[in-house]
């Protein structure tokens, strides 16, 4: 259900995203980096929990760890949830650019 969801999503961003050159390319920028940002946050989870289970620390960051890991899908639920606020808030300022120069 998240997937089907993500993907509507995103066919709907990209196909908004397509009908002017520059607003394709910032949004093809931001998402990029939205979703590097995103794999390295996972990537150093997913490290800090294999370093978790080899040495056995203790401590409430590890527990943090440990407990982001085990909710991974409520990650993947609000990382779809920040890739459409991403879309809904460059949506804005993009019409309030356009707005702007039609009233110039």
């Amino acid at each position: 259900m998240v997937d089907a969801t993500d993907g509507v999503l995103m066919v709907g961003a990209y196909g908004w995203a397509l009908k002017q050159p520059m607003r394709k390319l910032m949004y093809n920028f931001i998402i990029t980096a939205f979703s590097v940002l995103a794999a390295l946050i996972i990537a150093a989870l997913e490290v800090l929990d294999l370093i978790a289970s080899r040495s056995a620390p203790t401590g409430p960051f590890w527990e943090w760890v440990g407990y982001l890991n085990h909710h991974s899908g409520a990650m993947g639920c609000a990382i779809i949830a920040a890739l459409g606020a991403c879309w809904a808030m460059f949506a804005i300022l993009t019409r309030r650019r356009s707005m702007a120069a039609i009233r110039i």
